[in-house]
């Protein structure tokens, strides 16, 4: 198959692309604590331009220092900064991809303790519910409005001494120029509030300095919302006005993003279907003549292609599927589709990580942010390795090993790869995951590795084996907890549920608050509801009003969740967690926190809190806790084979993300 749309070259302004995928701006909290460009982003990003992307975005860049709202950020607001900044887009343009620079500030995004410089600032004393709650910004005068747009005009000129081919002004995602677009966060009584066309002078005025420092010619762009998603803000109805007045006053090309970061809605989680957000980006581009950029939650170049020859958008945003996967667009070009490592949207070591100390790596690719330090190696001598188990860990381990050099053997028990990830992808929004044993598949074939499936693996097979390092990764497996009543007949596993091998009643408890707990709960809640197909049907039909279509896909079984802790979903990323709870509440599942079950009754759970013993009625108990590492094998081969690893769930039961990096790390290590 092959994607003419995605590879024609393609221009913004006088700048032409190769193609016409785009990295959109990510913060990777790979800058040092004073906002310069480190070795470590220059080999981050090296790499995508090696792997052929058209275009790759930096940012955001902060203009001054009362706009930094996020650590370890890339600066653009000294003349010291430019050195390092020229170094990224050397390392970058010699591999044909154009470098582009998005500048912007933080506005009542930006604490005092990450400034460092007082604030925050707004356009008006309106406090953020994240980042900065709590603290009410000071509204900028006249003249702070005026020396901040300089700013923006300075900023623009470092990006273009360093080299970039263009500059990016940032408008989306809530920060100041958002804000000062915003009913809910401009209330100015000047000229730079009012209605949505005083509201857009700050912008506009922003444009017209920085198109006096750079000049006519040199390519701007500028990053917008297709819908703000905070209540009482602006949808795609006001940003095409938006959008409309930004292309006259100079604009080369627009790049649509979806929703503030206090957005109360899941935007870029798995739960969201593939291109949902495309939409935003094709009412934008229907209105103005300039490209436009749109995309979002697109990881796989075929939807990318079936996006640009159906003209909705002009040039594709990938930014999360190249970390994941550097080469995407280089494999696509080839054809080779199987090989890319598509991203699942979990957001672990991603969106999750960029206030974390080490900044922005991927689940998928640990190597992502580790380039150099993680720099691939070929084996010094070819070893025979068997490897028990092809989990997440296990097949990990195998495939580096191969592509290193040594002859791997895999043995699973069950009839295909993945482990316990083919449990985690049933619960609603996350078949995503199934790209992992896809992957894993399809690699370890090419690479020619044995496996062996519906094979247990005794000490006399690896003996007959004779290899020279064995990889345990036979994973965790299920223990019932010391209370009584478990052994009763109705309390079941959740791997039983959501493997339909067990009745489920109408009235369900499920113990545990965990992410398989929170999962298979909401798994429950919506088993017996209408289908959501159906509740469109009925919609469309005008049988049922929209909302109460939409009320009968929420009306399942009854489900009550119990967790002995004060909060649930513990070990669920940030950008997954909540999403996660909003299904919960949506689907009626009662939470009980602080909760310890004491006994199960033929009247259900009886539990315990500070200050009452209580029973909740239940037909069916699901038992999400109680796993411990099935390391029996890794037992009764140690000493008795030349090197043995011990990795995964099988060492310490913990999440997909800790499991694939020890797997590539012994991959490696071997």
């Amino acid at each position: 198959m092959t994607l003419p749309r995605l590879f024609e070259k393609t221009n913004i302004g006088r700048m032409e692309l190769r193609n016409r995928i785009v990295m959109t701006a990510i913060h990777l909290a790979h800058a040092d604590e004073d906002g310069f460009v480190t070795d470590r982003m220059i080999e981050f990003y090296a790499e995508r331009a090696k792997g052929g992307v058209g275009l790759i975005e930096v940012g955001v860049c902060y203009t001054e220092p009362l706009g930094h709202d996020l650590p370890r950020q890339v600066a653009a607001d000294r003349d010291e900064l430019i050195p390092k900044l020229r170094e990224l887009t050397t390392a970058c343009q010699k591999h044909g991809a154009k470098m582009c620079c998005q500048i912007g500030h933080g506005g009542r995004y930006s604490h005092p303790a990450v400034t460092g410089a007082g604030g925050p600032v707004a356009p008006s004393p309106v406090p953020a519910p994240i980042f900065t709650r709590g603290i009410t910004p000071i509204e900028l005068t006249a003249p702070e409005i005026q020396k901040t747009i300089q700013n923006f005009g300075e900023a623009a000129r470092r990006v273009k001494e360093a080299g970039f081919d263009a500059v990016e002004l940032a408008g989306s995602g809530g920060v100041l120029i958002a804000q000062f677009l915003s009913p809910v966060t401009n209330q100015r009584t000047d000229k730079y509030g009012g209605d949505i066309k005083d509201r857009v002078r700050f912008f506009l005025e922003v444009i017209e300095e920085v198109r006096g420092k750079i000049g006519k010619d040199y390519p701007l762009l500028a990053r917008i919302c297709g819908n703000d998603m905070v209540p009482g803000s602006h949808t795609l109805k006001e940003q095409m006005v938006i959008a409309q007045e930004i292309e006259k006053a100079g604009v080369d090309c627009i790049n649509v993003n979806v929703g503030w970061e206090e957005a109360p809605f899941p935007m870029l989680q798995m739960y969201v279907p593939r291109g949902t957000w495309v939409f935003l980006a094709q009412g934008i581009k229907n209105v103005v003549q300039v490209p436009v950029i749109g995309g979002i939650r697109i990881n796989d170049p075929r939807l990318a292609e079936a996006i640009l020859e159906e003209g909705q958008v002009d040039l594709v945003t990938m930014a999360r599927p190249l970390i994941t996967d550097p080469e995407l667009p280089k494999k696509a070009m080839e054809g080779r589709f199987d090989d890319i490592r598509m991203c699942v949207a979990c957001n672990e070591r991603c969106l999750d990580m960029i206030s974390e100390p080490y900044g922005v790596t991927c689940m998928l690719n640990v190597t992502a942010g580790r380039e150099k330090e993680l720099e691939f190696q070929p084996a010094s001598r070819s070893k025979k390795i068997v490897v028990i188990g092809g989990g997440p860990a296990g097949a990990e381990a195998a495939m580096v090993a191969a592509k290193r050099g040594h002859q791997v053997a895999l043995y699973e028990k069950k009839g295909k790869l993945g482990g316990m990830i083919n449990l985690a992808a049933i619960p609603p929004g996350k078949s995503e995951l199934l790209l992992i044993p896809e992957y894993h598949t399809t690699q370890l074939a090419k690479l020619g590795v044995k496996v062996h499936l519906e094979t247990e693996v005794t000490p006399e097979l690896v003996e007959e084996e004779n290899p020279d390092a064995v990889v345990v990764a036979t994973g965790s497996c299920h223990c019932a907890p010391d209370i009584p009543g478990f052994d009763r007949d109705n309390v079941v596993t959740a791997e039983d549920v959501l493997l339909e091998k067990v009745e489920i009643g109408q009235n369900v408890v499920v113990i545990g608050g965990g992410p398989t707990g929170c999962e298979t709960a909401l798994f429950l809640a919506k088993k017996g509801a209408t289908k959501a197909d159906s509740a469109v049907f009925l919609a469309n039909s005008g049988l049922l009003p929209a909302d109460e279509a939409i009320t009968l896909t929420r009306q399942g079984r009854n489900v009550t969740l119990i967790e002995m802790l004060p909060r649930i979903g513990t070990g669920i990323g940030s950008n997954m967690r909540f999403p996660l709870m909003q299904d919960l509440r949506h689907h009626g599942v009662k939470i009980l926190i602080n909760a310890t079950v004491k006994e199960i009754t033929n009247d259900g759970v009886v539990y315990s809190t500070e200050d009452k013993k209580e029973v909740v009625k239940a037909d069916t108990i699901v038992n999400t806790i109680g796993y411990t590492p099935e390391d029996e094998i890794y037992r009764k081969l140690e000493g008795k084979v030349p090197e043995i690893y011990l990795i995964g769930d099988s060492k310490k039961p913990r999440r997909a993300v800790e499991a694939i990096e020890e797997g590539f790390l012994t991959g490696r290590q071997i």
